[in-house]
């Protein structure tokens, strides 16, 4: 680990197989344990649809909300999300709220074989999951039902529910926790709904048919979780006046993404110079489009400096983190990029549990 983090502000603790493969490569999704390689012709042609139309779902969410409840749910599953957004935001941050949440969100699908399959949007840095229920209506899917839950009921290995995303518990090096807790809730999503079906993926975890447990402690830490990852990143997009130190991380982030776009390797890695040889190898092989296109996911500040993390919308399964090291604003320079691969954290995880054992 790099630097000791200042601890959070108690305001904010307080608030066919070939397009199957296609698909999957384009959004860079997990490959689901249990996914038949023994479908049949219309088996495969619905899960197409469904990537299809779980992709434009995201897709439209993060621009209009509301348009991709109209488009992509019906019945219970727009009551339940319009209930949701109630729930979480107020209306003027509303739509900023939700494009914060899928900019940065990974897809699980569970049961994709299924007539109504279960597929999970899970934000790893706010560590909450929206699971939905999807049902196939002529030539598309659409949500019929939908809960959102912390990430600690999904993973249902910590007695104690916690407001700290599972990223930012302990203190080891945050892009490696950062994957770990993504790999974990992929995992244990999975397990939980490899067989659900629209009939029974409630009674697949306790806490989807008890209101009042959902009312009384989800709900209030969903609102102040996702509140809080909101704020990280108004915060960051618009300093105050007097804060030099954000202002400046800001703009050296800024210009790495541009050295990086412009192909100028050699001189950002000369100076991001504990930058590891297999990241700075992987990250030349990456087009000018990928590095234009990245958001601000997070960032984290602290006594050694400031840790940037950043997400293509369309391709959310790499991460790519900028750590600028400098206890003051003039001091602050690039020392070292993370490239997060989640697919390699995944596959790590699923092959040896035991490696998760730092979360």
């Amino acid at each position: 680990m790099y630097w000791q983090e200042r601890s959070f502000n108690s305001r904010r603790q307080l608030l066919t197989i070939f397009f199957i493969i296609v698909i999957l490569a384009a959004q860079r999704l997990p490959v689901q344990a249990n996914q038949r390689a023994d479908l049949t012709g219309d088996e495969l042609n619905n899960s197409v649809l469904l990537m299809t139309s779980v992709a434009s779902f995201k897709e439209t969410a993060r621009a209009d909300y509301a348009q991709a409840l109209l488009t992509f749910s019906k019945e219970r599953g727009m009551a339940q999300l319009h209930k949701i957004d109630q729930l979480i935001w107020e209306a003027p941050q509303a739509q900023l709220g939700w494009m914060s949440f899928f900019n940065s969100a990974i897809v699980a699908y569970a049961g994709i074989e299924e007539k109504s399959p279960v597929v999970g949007f899970y934000n790893p840095y706010s560590d909450v999951l929206l699971i939905t229920a999807w049902a196939k209506d002529q030539d598309i899917y659409q949500i019929v039902d939908a809960e959102i839950l912390m990430g600690d009921w999904i993973r249902r290995d910590n007695k104690d529910l916690d407001l700290i995303p599972l990223w930012l518990r302990g203190s080891q090096h945050r892009p490696v926790t950062l994957g770990l807790s993504v790999a974990k809730t992929l995992l244990s999503f999975e397990e939980i709904f490899s067989a659900a079906t629209l009939t029974n993926w409630r009674q697949k975890l306790l806490i989807l048919n008890d209101e009042d447990l959902l009312d009384d402690v989800n709900t209030p830490s969903i609102i102040l979780m996702m509140n809080e990852h909101l704020l990280t990143l108004l915060d960051f997009s618009a300093p105050e006046e007097e804060d030099e130190f954000t202002k400046t991380c800001k703009k050296r982030a800024s210009d790495v993404i541009k050295l990086a776009a412009d192909n100028k390797f050699d001189t950002l890695l000369s100076v991001a110079d504990e930058t590891l040889p297999q990241t700075a190898r992987h990250i030349r092989t990456y087009p000018e489009e990928w590095f234009s296109s990245l958001s601000v996911a997070n960032v984290r500040t602290g006594p050694e400096g400031c840790l940037v993390f950043l997400s293509h919308p369309q391709q959310t399964s790499r991460n790519l983190a900028l750590f600028f090291q400098g206890a003051k604003s003039i001091y602050l320079r690039p020392k070292r990029i993370d490239l997060i691969d989640y697919q390699f954290f995944y596959n790590e995880l699923k092959q040896d549990p035991t490696k998760g054992g730092i979360l």
